[in-house]
């Protein structure tokens, strides 16, 4: 993986997406929410939530090709700027993708996205926190341990 900013960004990004799974499906079993990332997965690519065990599989391989993707622009973004504030910067892109993701699903009307309430909302917040900061935490371990940078 010597200097594959694209290959260490796509697999911090799916990392983080699975961490950010564990994290919504379990803020959906204590009933914080009543939707999970994969849902909002399923409806970016079905245009509603699927029932059954072939839906929650096109949403969480949908969410992990989104992570994977978002994974790779935060490696070129980062890669870009200091390596000052590394984790605030991660964290921040977090908040950039839960903002422009609620507000592009709610401009375009999609299903899931519509009316979300404010504790879903904070909680798809935490999600992405959780998600910005595990992966940048996840690539700057890669590029301790490769000649990525």
């Amino acid at each position: 993986m010597k200097n594959d900013r694209v290959t260490a960004g796509a697999i911090s990004g799916a990392i983080g997406a699975v961490i950010q799974n564990i994290y919504g499906s379990l803020a959906k079993a204590v009933g914080i929410t009543d939707i999970s990332f994969v849902d909002f997965a399923e409806a970016i690519i079905f245009n509603q939530k699927l029932d059954g065990i072939s839906g929650f599989i096109a949403g969480t391989l949908s969410h992990l090709a989104f992570g994977s993707m978002l994974g790779v622009l935060f490696g070129y973004l980062i890669s870009k700027s200091s390596s000052k504030y590394y984790y605030f910067k991660a964290l921040g892109f977090g908040i950039g993708i839960w903002f422009w993701s609620l507000a592009i699903g709610t401009m375009y009307k999609i299903n899931v996205f519509d009316k979300v309430k404010p504790v879903p909302a904070l909680s798809i917040f935490v999600g992405a926190l959780v998600y910005g900061f595990v992966t940048g935490y996840v690539l700057k371990i890669m590029e301790r341990r490769s000649d990525v940078v």
